[in-house]
């Protein structure tokens, strides 16, 4: 390899490591802002004896979402004092969690909606890839078609 190769060599090797060392601060700083819990309206604290089906009871929800939402590792243990959001601030439309089973094509037409604009507001990779108790974000309203 002759000395021009060498400093070409060298130079590309230093940028491939600039750039792999950047990743990681970058995907840690996405994480943060999409974070669910930013988005928390309603925040409860637990007191002694209760559990995730009595609070998700008192908020009108239900337990997945709640597990989802906080990252509760085993529904099981929470305790005294621990602080659980709720409700997300979402203007209008509602939150919908994926069953079994389910496709956007069926979620969209249950709620009168347009697939494409619900891959657009959801940030969805796949149309095709949903999985169970995920939760997708529903705009109130008909939608009919979607200006691009």
């Amino acid at each position: 390899m002759n000395r021009w190769s060498k400093g070409w060599f060298v130079a590309v090797l230093l940028l491939f490591g600039v750039v792999l060392l950047a990743m990681p601060h970058t995907a840690q700083a996405a994480e943060r802002i999409t974070d669910p819990r930013e988005l928390c309206k309603t925040w409860h604290t637990v007191v002694r004896g209760e559990d995730l089906t009595q609070i998700a009871a008192k908020y009108n929800t239900n337990v997945l979402f709640l597990v989802y939402l906080n990252q509760v590792p085993d529904p099981n243990l929470i305790y005294p004092g621990q602080e659980l959001c709720v409700a997300l601030k979402v203007r209008a439309g509602r939150l919908y969690m994926v069953s079994s089973g389910e496709t956007l094509t069926g979620i969209a037409a249950k709620y009168n909606s347009d697939v494409a604009y619900l891959v657009e507001v959801n940030n969805l990779f796949d149309q095709n890839y949903l999985f169970v108790g995920q939760v997708l974000y529903i705009p109130k309203g008909r939608i009919l078609q979607v200006a691009r």
